[in-house]
């Protein structure tokens, strides 16, 4: 039988009573069903995500024309009030798909990124001009600690949706009117870029499994927040592709610090166009955690 099989391997050492190690005692779990399942629900989530664009594209088109309809020849303000919300929540459906569709490119190793060398300093200046925008209700204060130029290989888009997803949740779990700072500090051979809010926090049981795919963390009810559990896992592998880490500090009501750790370029460094064939950062690792063997071989 040539089907690939996929077995969850666990290895420990064999001790004699004298406490030397005399071999290796190891125990493998055949998992091949779970990872068919896995595969089946990664499928349908794409298909499903890329199915739903099309018609929701041409719902929001629409929803667009009678808005400007709508204010050339006044509908009236219920008429106002109710695309005003549909328009919101199409919106809130197209990131939700949006993020749909990164997991399953993150999946399937096909998030691609068109890497160019950029000025990291103006670049976050001109990104907190757009998102001081979308967060009115919390200032946005940028703590720039660099004492030089910040030359920095990465994907302009792929960036500024990480100090989105950051900035985005540093307002959903702080209270109103409080303030969110990025910082921007230089390293010898890195670039930090960090937000911290003064809100709720993240209890510590709960901080290393926030980057997991669909976690959640539960909360009272008064304290939840609508979400699906995806954008720290894309934010995470984002930052990955750049060939940096995203760390986190964070107490339970004391608020959060979450922290980007990018390579700093050099200066001689082109700007670069990555295709589908090599699509993460020069210096992005990628692990393989399940050990694979075809059946029947020794």
């Amino acid at each position: 039988n040539e089907r690939e099989r996929s077995f969850l391997v666990m290895k420990g050492p064999y001790r004699h009573g004298d406490g030397t190690v005399q071999g290796v005692i190891g125990v493998a779990r055949d998992i091949t069903e779970r990872k068919r399942q896995e595969q089946i629900k990664d499928d349908f989530l794409a298909l499903a995500s890329h199915e739903l664009k099309t018609p929701l594209a041409a719902l929001l088109g629409y929803i667009y024309l009678l808005e400007r309809w709508s204010a050339k020849n006044g509908f009236g303000d219920r008429v106002d009030h109710a695309l005003a919300a549909m328009s919101h929540e199409g919106k809130r459906l197209d990131r939700l798909i949006n993020d749909l569709l990164d997991v399953s490119r993150i999946q399937t190793g096909r998030l691609q990124m068109d890497l160019r060398t950029i000025e990291l300093r103006s670049y976050v200046e001109q990104v907190l001009v757009t998102m001081r925008l979308a967060i009115a209700d919390h200032p946005i204060v940028l703590i720039d600690d660099a004492d030089r130029e910040l030359p920095c290989l990465a994907d302009p888009q792929r960036l500024e949706q990480v100090i989105s997803n950051l900035l985005t949740n540093a307002a959903k779990y702080s209270s109103e009117g409080a303030p969110i700072y990025v910082e921007l500090q230089s390293r010898q051979h890195s670039i930090e870029i960090a937000v911290r809010d003064t809100g709720i926090g993240i209890p510590e049981a709960d901080v290393p499994l926030i980057f997991d795919r669909f976690y959640q963390v539960q909360r009272p009810r008064r304290e939840s927040r609508p979400g699906m559990g995806l954008g720290l896992f894309i934010t995470r592998e984002i930052v990955r592709q750049h060939g940096g880490t995203l760390g986190v500090d964070s107490r339970e009501g004391a608020g959060s610090r979450f922290s980007i750790q990018l390579p700093l370029a050099a200066e001689t460094i082109r700007e670069v166009t990555l295709d589908s064939s090599s699509i993460a950062h020069p210096s992005a690792q990628s692990i393989e955690w399940t050990d694979r063997r075809r059946a029947g071989s020794g």
